[in-house]
């Protein structure tokens, strides 16, 4: 197989962010970043495909984050051949059309031959789904999401299976494609030591837009979101109390009292 390509985001961790309790924003100070997780699903896929059919795989992240270097660094050691870090102020912005008409320009000036691009479905921050498919809108190539399983792959086609709610199906898809993955797909090895060395060895490229052919401008004029303010929900919490009362009627009301709440 040829090139096998891998988008991913470097994002804040969400299990470590704060809520400020009289705001109700969310508190970002001191958080710590990572690899968004459907992408480590993304990129254990690919090593997975590599070691069936061969190929190289290339690992791409689009950020204005000092440390994605950092990121890249472990994208290596989680088995990328190559990776590449492009850099823009316009990644601060989270917009989908802004990401994906940046991915998209990069591959089709920068990568030469590709089968498949693989990538979270979706990210742990913003959740939108929808860089895969502008992209590949862009490249002018299919795309699909939500998948669990690659059942088969060649160089001219695919057959996956995705999930959607309690609906399971089975697709067959020509590539070149984007692919994107549910953390049901695998489970990401944790890279060794000996990995992380290597890593350091790999080839890594930090580059800005212009070098494939967009300008700052360009982006600032295709942005399509605009985040006026991040709230959190506020949790109302009942305090209800069972007590003295014996054990088998306190649980028969408890249970009572999830069945209205819509729990069981």
């Amino acid at each position: 197989m040829s090139n096998i390509v891998v988008f991913f985001k470097y994002t804040y961790d969400p299990d470590e962010v704060r809520i400020d309790p009289n705001t109700k924003q969310p508190i970002f100070e001191g958080v710590n970043k990572k690899i968004n997780e459907f992408d480590k699903n993304a990129l254990e896929e690919a090593v997975r495909l590599k070691e069936l059919l061969g190929g190289k795989i290339i690992a791409v992240t689009f950020t204005n984050d000092p440390e994605g270097k950092k990121a890249a660094l472990e994208a290596l050691a989680r088995g990328a051949d190559e990776a590449y870090v492009i850099q823009d102020k316009a990644a601060d912005y989270g917009d989908p059309n802004i990401t994906a008409y940046v991915l998209g320009n990069f591959v089709k000036n920068i990568i030469e031959d590709y089968k498949v691009i693989l990538a979270g479905s979706v990210s742990v921050d913003n959740s939108t789904g929808l860089v895969p498919h502008k992209t590949a809108k862009i490249l002018g190539i299919p795309s699909i999401s939500y998948i669990i399983k690659i059942d088969e792959i060649n160089d001219e086609k695919a057959l996956v299976t995705r999930r959607i709610g309690s609906v399971t199906e089975k697709i067959e898809i020509k590539l070149p494609a984007i692919i994107g993955v549910e953390m049901e797909i695998n489970t990401p090895r944790i890279p060794k030591l000996k990995d992380i060395l290597k890593a350091k060895k790999k080839p890594l490229h930090e580059i800005p837009v212009n070098q494939f052919g967009i300008s700052s401008e360009q982006l600032e004029n295709i942005k399509s979101l605009e985040i006026k303010e991040i709230l959190a929900p506020e949790l109302k919490r009942k305090r209800i109390k069972i007590e003295d009362k014996p054990i088998e009627e306190m649980a028969k009301e408890f249970v009572e009292i999830l069945r209205k709440e819509g729990v069981l």
